[in-house]
């Protein structure tokens, strides 16, 4: 059958269509992965900024903890 030629090394290439089709899904499952990727980073990023304001305002309490404490002795 001529029209099985192109399946199999046609202008797809040796692997022919199948080949050409899982190229296409492991690049949309490698772009779903960058996505993923990206709202993980997002999510850090926001962790990461929490936790700095948690450090300053733990930071800032003990400062005036031990200012207090000082004034009540002087």
């Amino acid at each position: 059958m001529p029209g099985h030629a192109q399946f199999g090394t046609g202008e797809f290439g040796h692997g022919g269509l199948n080949a050409h089709l899982d190229v296409a899904i492991n690049i949309d499952r490698l772009k779903n992965c960058v996505d993923e990727i990206d709202e993980v980073d997002g999510v850090v990023a926001a962790n990461d900024h929490q936790a700095s304001s948690v450090v300053e305002i733990s930071e800032t309490v003990s400062t005036l903890v031990e200012e207090d404490t000082q004034s009540k002795y002087e």
